[in-house]
């Protein structure tokens, strides 16, 4: 299960307790992926409405007990070091070989492409799908400057920065716009 972290506040209750009905079940084995302290804020705010708080017997009160019942197993995954985002950056960008946008770059120089990939993988990336996204946007601007007959290429360094201002941080771009 994944994404569990992103569903509305009942969606996620609604997916645990399905879960819950197999709790015991020989040869059951379920791996959830999810943010904890996001899915321990739905599973509060669903408890707080429907679990009368008792004294002497808290079980179930808090989201921490709920998914410890439901989660015999637990792995905390640590945060990714910045560099492991430029290096999954990278390896997207090779996985499209020498075409499209990242192909033009190569073809440039790689000093070139590592500027823009550095860029384009900035201190705060905290998740794969926002590199993905990332590089996404910045392929998508470099088409947008190459359709009004800028050579982009010479300018994918400044495009690499609004394109990370733009996508990570759209009021101050706006501002800049």
């Amino acid at each position: 299960v994944d994404e569990l972290d992103r569903c509305a506040p009942d969606a996620v209750m609604r997916t645990l307790e399905g879960l819950r009905r197999f709790l015991g079940t020989e040869r059951c084995i379920f791996v959830v992926a999810f943010d904890r302290e996001s899915v321990s804020e739905s599973v509060n705010g669903v408890l707080e409405r429907s679990v009368p708080v008792r004294e002497g017997r808290p079980y179930y009160s808090t989201a921490g007990e709920y998914l410890d019942k439901i989660f015999t197993y637990q792995v905390a995954l640590p945060p990714q070091p910045r560099k492991a985002f430029r290096r999954y950056a990278r390896d997207l960008i090779d996985d499209k070989g020498g075409t499209g946008v990242w192909g033009q770059l190569r073809r440039h120089g790689q000093d070139h492409l590592d500027t823009v990939v550095s860029i384009l993988s900035p201190p705060h990336l905290t998740s794969p799908r926002r590199a993905k996204v990332i590089l996404n946007d910045f392929a998508f601007n470099a088409r947008l400057v190459e359709s009004f007959n800028i050579p982009w290429v010479e300018r994918a360094d400044e495009i690499a920065v609004l394109t990370v201002l733009q996508t990570e941080f759209p009021l101050f771009y706006t501002d800049v716009e």
